[in-house]
């Protein structure tokens, strides 16, 4: 678990160094949802598409969690 808090930390301060960082904020969101922190990941996924509409990966991953 240690490693993925590490990653967590590390991707939030990206995130907070470039906003518009649409790996960190993808990669956060993957670690979310791991996490059964669902409602965070979405708001990532969200966020990703709003930057790039056409990530599938994104796309694929809010579509799962919003069943």
């Amino acid at each position: 678990m240690h490693d993925y808090e590490n990653a967590a930390i590390l991707l939030e301060k990206a995130i907070e160094l470039d906003p518009n960082n649409v790996k960190a904020l993808y990669n956060l969101g993957v670690l979310y949802a791991k996490f059964n922190q669902t409602e965070e990941a979405v708001e990532l996924f969200k966020r990703v598409l709003e930057l790039e509409p056409k990530h599938e990966g994104a796309r694929k991953v809010l579509i799962e969690l919003e069943k």
